[in-house]
């Protein structure tokens, strides 16, 4: 939600003194194919995980929280019925199926077959290019390893396993969690995503 506090906070950023928003738009090159675009819309939609790095201060978070913003109050990615802003964070391990809600303090009050049942609702709005992810700060998670995505295959399994959102987000990443959601993730080395180990990515 656009409401959600780690948004809001990111939003404030970008207030000058007198509470006005100052937003520079930002032109992204796809380091591949080194095709231009400045819309974070199009980064989100993309059919690859895409990978947003820059410096520090260059305006990643702003990107992404500035694109959770406008999803929330239907000026893009109208298609997408629900999008999830995660950031690192704490390494205490909770179930998967509340886990991925980040700090989304009503996920903590579902009982067990609750969570798991909005869980398979987000499966079907994954599987139906209906689900978008959002994930600020990867490079402070550290090296995503082969044991982080053996951990997320199995919790994609049984989404009641306990897991910190280290290895939820190379889960996302790998497509081993909610697979065939649009991910953007952002950091300021993105080096730390063996793209190789992970599957189809595009950098920007």
């Amino acid at each position: 939600s656009g409401d959600h506090f780690k948004i809001q906070e990111k939003i404030q950023r970008l207030e000058n003194f007198q509470n006005q928003e100052i937003y520079l738009e930002r032109k992204f090159r796809e380091c591949t194919t080194g095709q231009v675009t400045s819309e974070a819309e199009d980064l989100v939609l993309s059919n690859a995980t895409t990978l947003l790095k820059g410096e520090a201060g260059a305006g990643k978070s702003s990107v992404a929280a500035k694109a959770v913003q406008q999803w929330s109050v239907g000026k893009h990615l109208k298609d997408i019925t629900c999008c999830l802003f995660l950031t690192a964070g704490s390494e205490i391990k909770v179930p998967l199926n509340k886990t991925i809600w980040d700090d989304y303090s009503d996920s903590q009050k579902w009982t067990d077959t609750e969570a798991k049942e909005v869980f398979k609702q987000l499966q079907i709005l994954a599987d139906e290019g209906k689900l978008a992810i959002v994930f600020d700060g990867l490079d402070e998670l550290g090296t995503i390893t082969r044991k982080d995505l053996y951990n997320a295959s199995r919790a994609a399994s049984h989404t009641s396993t306990e897991v910190d959102m280290k290895t939820t987000c190379a889960g996302i990443l790998s497509k081993n969690i909610l697979s065939g959601a649009k991910v953007l993730a952002t950091g300021r080395n993105t080096e730390i995503v063996n793209t190789e180990t992970l599957g189809q990515m595009s950098s920007m």
